[in-house]
């Protein structure tokens, strides 16, 4: 925002911020609208203040009105989770329980979610580092 038009020769210019998005861009789509936290934020923020849950504690209350989290897609990404060692199995499932699950705050290495790739890898981007990667089985092939 330019405030006073442009500036005559010799003269400065005075900029004025509108809205402090903090340290990290905000996420923008084409046409440029604020896009709302993904999942995995969504999940990885909840994660860190509940410290242990379930995967339907985690995906009640990680979904916004904005965000719902699948319960597939909470499990799939604990798992990942749980193999990069951000979190671990605090209690085996049971007939009458899930698997409860353990934050790990030693573990923790930024706000911005660790993501699982399509490779089925777990990217840090606080790291800037692949934390896990799936062993290929070559005997398989």
């Amino acid at each position: 925002f330019i405030s006073g038009g442009p500036a005559a020769p010799g003269k400065q210019r005075v900029y004025q911020l509108l809205r402090d998005n903090g340290m990290e861009a905000p996420r923008l789509s084409r046409d440029g609208q604020l896009l709302p936290p993904t999942a995995q934020e969504q999940m990885w923020r909840t994660a860190r203040i509940l410290g242990e849950f379930d995967c339907r504690e985690l995906v009640a209350l990680a979904s916004t009105p904005d965000v719902t989290v699948a319960l597939t897609a909470a499990q799939d990404y604990l798992k990942h989770l749980c193999h990069a060692g951000y979190v671990c199995v605090a209690a085996e499932p049971t007939p009458q329980r899930l698997t409860r699950y353990r934050f790990l705050a030693s573990k923790y290495s930024g706000p911005r979610p660790p993501m699982v790739l399509r490779s089925k890898t777990v990217y840090d981007p606080n790291l800037d580092a692949h934390v896990w990667r799936e062993e290929v089985d070559h005997d398989a092939f």
